[in-house]
């Protein structure tokens, strides 16, 4: 996958904010229930949304992420309101 640049990175964490920081804990086993596949599952369905919101910002023109990063840029396409509820 291509790298995005700041502009759309900028998008993807304000999007995803902290999660684009997870990654599977290291647990030690105590007492009780231990059952790290929970973690597992987690990270197979945050991979592929991740990937999904980068292949969209990477579609994306110059213009249409202008319109995004800029408040002040009308959006007749309502580009915002996809890009808001891309994923979701």
């Amino acid at each position: 996958m291509n790298a995005l640049d700041p502009r759309r990175k900028k998008l993807l964490t304000s999007k995803l904010g902290d999660i684009l920081a997870w990654s599977v804990p290291e647990l030690e086993r105590v007492a009780g229930p231990f059952d790290l596949s929970v973690f597992h599952r987690y990270q197979q369905r945050l991979s592929p949304l991740i990937t999904r919101c980068e292949t969209e910002l990477l579609r994306l023109s110059e213009e249409e992420v202008d319109i995004l990063v800029s408040k002040d840029r009308p959006d007749p396409d309502d580009l915002r309101k996809h890009w808001a509820n891309f994923a979701d």
